[in-house]
């Protein structure tokens, strides 16, 4: 595993242990900027508050984790859907602003086991990195 940067180690743990798919042809790595806008496509969104990972594959129907490092052995996971619908729930126009800043409050920390070794020496051949 000293081939690997810790980094690289993470990202697949994560996918590994919180993954909704296992066999997937890639494992894309986004990094996030504290400052962005959870939901990309709505300037009423929330920021993240902090920089974030998001780890998906190819596929959309593999889901996404999205989270911060606690560089402890612990991650924050925040539960951001791949895809977002239309800001307006039921003419709110306020709406996205309240799911997105729910989406900040209710993070939540979890352990990440170490995994099997080559389990995430698969997921690390894996990575594409952006």
């Amino acid at each position: 595993m000293s081939a690997y940067s810790t980094e690289e180690i993470e990202y697949a743990r994560i996918w590994l242990q919180l993954g909704p798919n296992q066999e997937i042809e890639e494992l894309t790595v986004q990094k996030i900027k504290a400052g962005t806008l959870i939901n990309p496509n709505d300037e009423t969104s929330a920021i993240y508050p902090e920089d974030v990972i998001q780890l998906t594959d190819s596929r959309l129907v593999d889901g996404s984790i999205t989270y911060s490092s606690n560089g402890n052995g612990s991650i924050n996971l925040y539960n951001v859907p791949l895809r977002w619908d239309s800001s307006t729930e039921n003419g709110d126009e306020s709406f996205m602003k309240g799911y997105t800043e729910k989406v900040i409050e209710e993070k939540e920390v979890i352990d990440i086991d170490s995994g099997n070794d080559q389990d995430v020496i698969r997921l690390i051949q894996l990575l594409n990195i952006h």
